[in-house]
């Protein structure tokens, strides 16, 4: 399949992803949206275990891999949460576009520490991102 078809489609599910979490938040407190959330992937770790290990198994063990899966993964809870408590009196749209602008984070990390280069494209993509969070949180 095409990248970009799969980049497209997981924008379409990431958007599912914000609205059913507004709608779960308005049935249940964010800790316990929170563990709801982390059952599918409890339940999909023996299947993504073996697929890691029919696709390369030598490295379905790396210790650095899990380091740093770990890490994201730490990552991700957190921001999770918090975002699910602020969703709580801000409408889901504002949510998901505000901590949508994480690529900013990204970059900034990977030009940091010599994984990407700066590029006039990428400056211009920043001050598109960040002028259009200031069109959003634009109060009356």
């Amino acid at each position: 399949m095409s990248p970009i078809f799969l980049l497209l489609l997981a924008t379409i599910l990431w958007g599912i992803w914000g609205i059913a979490d507004k709608l779960a938040l308005g049935q249940a407190h964010p800790f316990t949206v929170q563990w709801m959330y982390a059952v599918p992937f409890v339940v999909a770790m023996p299947l993504f275990f073996w697929l890691g290990f029919r696709a390369q198994p030598e490295t379905n063990f790396n210790s650095m891999a899990f380091f740093w899966a770990v890490v994201a993964s730490v990552a991700s809870i957190l921001a999770l949460v918090l975002m699910l408590f602020a969703m709580r009196s801000q409408p889901a749209s504002l949510a998901v576009a505000i901590t949508a602008a994480y690529p900013l984070v990204t970059m900034f990390i990977a030009v940091l520490f010599k994984m990407e280069t700066f590029s006039i494209q990428k400056l211009a993509g920043v001050v598109l991102i960040i002028g259009g969070l200031v069109v959003l949180l634009w109060q009356k």
